[in-house]
């Protein structure tokens, strides 16, 4: 009788490790943590997602990395967050101010920087206030999905 029992509880732990794991793997599918390393979403990286910002001015940009590793382009056509009343994607001429794109293609196996190129996302109307170390949630809408995820707040003291 003491076989079955311990046979039991062996099925019984090998059942609840089973289900700790497939819920640790489907919080990690569906949400990004801010300033993590990488984030995956069937093929697409969030890298380094952070907002900065100056005390002093009304706008803020988020950036980071948006990688393709899927095996088609994707095409980001915007980005939402409740703590900004506008998102937008721009691209800074060197000869003209900077204009706004609707959209950007992401090919499979490229890199979209929006930390260090010229392409940036500018956020503005902040209507929740923010400080150094929140984390805000925000979303990037493709073509064919919307990935949630999140970024820490940056303030600088210029």
């Amino acid at each position: 009788m003491s076989s079955n029992i311990r046979t039991l509880r062996t099925k019984i732990k090998n059942i609840i490790m089973g289900l700790f794991s497939v819920a640790l793997i489907a919080l990690n599918i569906n949400y990004a943590v801010a300033d993590e390393e990488t984030e995956t979403y069937g093929g697409i990286i969030i890298e380094n997602a952070r907002v900065e910002t100056d005390s002093k001015k009304p706008k803020a940009f988020l950036k980071m990395k948006i990688s393709n590793l899927s095996q088609s382009g994707i095409t980001l056509v915007g980005i939402r967050t409740e703590n900004f009343n506008q998102a937008k994607i721009l691209m800074e001429q060197p000869w003209k101010s900077s204009i706004r794109v609707d959209s950007l293609t992401i090919l499979e196996e490229e890199t979209l920087d929006l930390d260090t190129s010229h392409i940036r996302v500018e956020l503005s109307g902040l209507n929740r206030a923010v400080k150094a170390g929140d984390i805000i949630q925000f979303e990037l809408l493709f073509n064919n999905q919307v990935i949630s995820a999140a970024a820490d707040i940056h303030i600088s003291k210029s």
